[in-house]
């Protein structure tokens, strides 16, 4: 095989500065369940930009190539891989040990772009076990979108929320969890809340089926927006992305409600009072995406609702820095995405 293209981030360096395009990389060599596949697409999240930056956790002794999302086409089989063929088009889990069991600390510790070499590169190889065949209506760039925010949304609002119809969900934000959340909430035929600072992402969630939003800036006390919304009851289900507003997160949602903490994007954490839960008697669930089994349900309910994930912007391979820019700003609705 040849030598490939792939970016790398530089330890020395911060942020977006850190990357380096590095060309004349080796292709890893294959084990016996091993899987060489062609990356066709890959997609940022807001933990690419920790690891880019060095924050507490992600420090990297080495170069290693970053991003954990991508997709592609199968192109080499180590000798004892059954589940696949060459050829056919395929997603990444973003954990590869976490199958179909309970989160462990064993089977969590291992991430892609962070601890060891991740997938913005031009060939990648996984164990079989931490690929999945994509469906016929998502395309590469909309596969790409999924193994962090959709599975990550998926496991808040089907495994730990069991969202029915009828119900009332609340989100925060419009980026990649939100928007598959809303878009998840609405096929079950839930009532979707959206909570932004911004008025047109606003206007894209309406579009996306929210029934009600709030602008945070206008409405700063939202939970208040959200307790009117229901008559006064709360809303069944909440998904908090920031980490900062779970006090208000709280607040809005109904005695025995749900709220699923699946981010923490705030610079500035805010204190829970443990009354709050206990009074309102709420099921407060940490979500750190999913595993295999989840993106596996994910798929087939994207497949049979027809549902594609909101792509923002899409770049090419040697605009990956402007991908991280964009990322920062966070102007955009829904992924952004990198074609190969």
């Amino acid at each position: 095989m040849a030598d490939m293209r792939a970016f790398v981030l530089d330890p020395s360096q911060c942020g977006s500065a850190s990357l380096r395009m590095q060309q004349g990389r080796a292709t890893p060599a294959l084990g016996p369940r091993d899987v060489l596949v062609r990356v066709r697409a890959v997609s940022l999240n807001h933990r690419d930009l920790a690891i880019a930056d060095g924050c507490q956790g992600y420090r990297a002794e080495h170069a290693v190539v970053p991003l954990s999302d991508s997709s592609g086409e199968v192109i080499e089989l180590g000798k004892d891989v059954r589940g696949l063929k060459l050829g056919q088009r395929v997603v990444n889990t973003f954990f590869p040990d976490w199958t179909s069991q309970c989160a462990t600390r064993e089977n969590t510790r291992r991430t892609f772009g962070a601890d060891s070499d991740g997938v913005a590169s031009e060939f990648a190889v996984f164990n079989e076990s931490a690929l999945l065949p994509l469906p016929d209506v998502l395309s590469f760039e909309e596969a790409a979108a999924l193994p962090c925010a959709g599975v990550t949304a998926w496991h808040a609002l089907m495994e730990h929320g069991a969202v029915r119809p009828g119900e009332y969900v609340a989100v925060l934000g419009t980026g990649g969890v939100a928007s598959m959340a809303l878009q998840l909430a609405v096929a079950a035929g839930a009532r979707v809340a959206v909570i932004s600072g911004d008025d047109d992402k606003l206007c894209r969630a309406v579009h996306m089926g929210a029934s009600y939003t709030i602008n945070h800036h206008r409405m700063p006390q939202w939970q208040d927006g959200l307790i009117a919304w229901t008559e006064g009851r709360g809303v069944d289900q909440m998904v908090d992305v920031c980490g900062d507003t779970l006090p208000r997160s709280v607040a809005a949602t109904r005695v025995g409600g749900k709220v699923s903490v699946v981010g923490d994007l705030a610079s500035q954490g805010a204190v829970l009072d443990p009354r709050q839960v206990l009074e309102r008697q709420v099921r407060l669930q940490g979500v750190n995406v999913g595993s295999r089994s989840m993106f596996q349900a994910l798929l087939a309910a994207l497949s049979v609702n027809r549902i594609k994930p909101v792509i923002s912007d899409l770049f090419g391979f040697d605009e990956t820095p402007a991908a991280y820019d964009a990322l920062r700003r966070g102007r955009h609705v829904g992924k952004l995405v990198v074609a190969l």
